[in-house]
């Protein structure tokens, strides 16, 4: 986990080169909405339900998530000590990583005329506490499924083997659920769903 040396401050239409009056005013930048989860789990009809939201825009995967933490640790290997020594991301690295995160959402959030991004990606859980660092007001959604259906579900997909986010599963798992836990306890999940009652959401 890499923390910012100073707190974050509130993404607005100013926030980057997005701010030159081109971004309608109440667009909720720093706040979005996390999607953790692993394969086979029920992920991309959660997805198009959030995307259905008049407020959330959720395209397919984007892999930001993972994006800003790969941002974040080059910034810590190239802006100055080793790593380790430096107790944190720079105001630079910070403000950069949320300026491109404003410029290129905000512009997504207008063309599709909604208030707040969210985000839905495999792996995300493995960079949520370092994205939380950058987004402090980021919430989580953790989707859950029976473990036997989310095997059952891999087997189908891949009847000559497990490959690919099938192979991830042992370790996708526990990770997902270590993740939500650790959330839970710090008050960033917004909502825990069961793939069982994605048909029962309001």
């Amino acid at each position: 986990m890499f923390a910012s040396e100073r707190k974050s401050e509130p993404l607005t239409a100013s926030a980057g080169p997005i701010g030159t009056g081109s971004v309608r005013a109440g667009l909720r930048l720093d706040e979005p909405v996390i999607v953790l989860t692993c394969g086979r789990s029920g992920s991309t009809l959660l997805r198009f339900i959030l995307d259905a939201h008049p407020a959330l825009a959720c395209p397919p995967e984007t892999g930001v998530v993972d994006l800003c933490t790969r941002m974040g640790v080059l910034s810590m290997l190239l802006d100055g000590p080793p790593v380790g020594v430096r107790p944190g991301l720079t105001d630079l690295a910070t403000v950069s990583i949320r300026s491109w995160v404003a410029t290129t959402f905000g512009s997504y959030l207008v063309r599709m005329g909604k208030a707040r991004w969210c985000e839905k990606s495999l792996g995300s859980a493995e960079s949520a506490s370092r994205f939380l660092d950058l987004f402090p007001k980021a919430r989580f959604i953790c989707l859950y499924r029976h473990c036997m259906d989310v095997i059952d579900s891999a087997l189908e997909a891949c009847p000559f083997g497990l490959r690919g986010y099938g192979a991830g599963l042992k370790q996708a798992i526990p990770l997902m659920a270590e993740c939500c836990s650790s959330s839970r306890r710090e008050n960033h999940v917004l909502r825990e769903v069961s793939t069982s009652s994605l048909d029962r959401l309001p």
